[in-house]
């Protein structure tokens, strides 16, 4: 281990999710709320050693029992030597390799959690986690995970990688919903996994087209997951995302050429009465 490589550099990014995929919904973009912060090992020969996640689940406003992954673009399996501190609990039909990554899967997918609500205390399994401003506020899941690709010197199966084969922009996180397997939502424009069942895309206000390479976007280009480099506060339960944050709509439908600062907090960017911060 020589050097640690953070993302992002400092303090925690936020992912945020709708579950009501491949419909808009009430677009609240708070089924769940995942902060992250992630470190890549490398050696002094610029080779990935290991990667440490942590997953912040800070909300979940959604009734529904669903899970979280991601996947390493253009990583296959064989590059890794384990996978430690996963929960991939409870997802029916899910199998793991012996290295704890995904089977039947071309790239690396790891199941980060199964249930996103197990590490809450709650009275019911539709009881939603920090999203109503008059509920108690419930201390947040922190998940720890490492993935492990040179183990003592010893490589994995499928060789070294170098830190510039594995920056950040492979990383691809994705919910699960309702634990239906192929069932994903990712962020716009990334590939789903292997599992992903395609016949959900064009159904409802969905426009994906695999031929044009266009995923999980409506047709006004509003997404159903978003990776902020940037800790950011959740919606209020049932609020629409785009009344909480006023510019994001502009910057969605121009393309990002718009009010590409949509999500900082400067005056009239936000409407504080709508978010929760915790």
């Amino acid at each position: 281990r020589a050097f640690n490589n953070w993302f992002p550099a400092s303090g925690l990014g936020t992912l945020l999710f709708e579950d009501l995929w491949p419909n808009v919904g009430d677009y609240d973009l708070n089924d769940l709320v995942v902060d992250y912060r992630f470190n890549t090992v490398t050696d002094a020969l610029a080779e990935v050693v290991e990667i440490k996640y942590t997953f912040i689940i800070r909300a979940v406003g959604a009734t529904r029992k669903n899970g979280f992954a991601f996947q390493l673009d253009d990583l296959d399996v064989s590059r890794i030597t384990r996978v430690t501190g996963a929960k991939p609990n409870a997802i029916p039909g899910v199998a793991l390799n012996a290295n704890g990554t995904e089977t039947g899967q071309e790239k690396t997918n790891i199941i980060v959690v199964g249930d996103v609500k197990s590490g809450f205390s709650l009275p019911s399994a539709a009881a939603f986690v920090n999203v109503n401003l008059n509920d108690p506020v419930l201390t947040k899941d922190t998940i720890n995970l490492v993935v492990t690709f040179k183990e003592n010197g010893a490589l994995p199966p499928g060789g070294a990688i170098k830190y510039t084969e594995l920056t950040p922009s492979k990383f691809n996180p994705y919910m699960i919903i309702e634990q239906e397997r192929g069932k994903e939502v990712h962020l716009a424009g990334r590939e789903p996994s292997d599992k992903m069942n395609t016949s959900y895309f064009g159904q409802g206000q969905d426009d994906s087209s695999e031929n044009d390479n266009k995923y999980f976007v409506t047709a006004n280009n509003l997404p159903w997951a978003l990776n902020i480099y940037s800790s950011l506060p959740n919606l209020v339960e049932s609020t629409d995302f785009t009344q909480g944050f006023v510019h994001f709509s502009s910057w969605a439908q121009s393309g990002g050429t718009q009010f590409a600062d949509w999500y900082l907090d400067i005056a009239g960017y936000r409407n504080n009465s709508l978010l929760i911060n915790r």
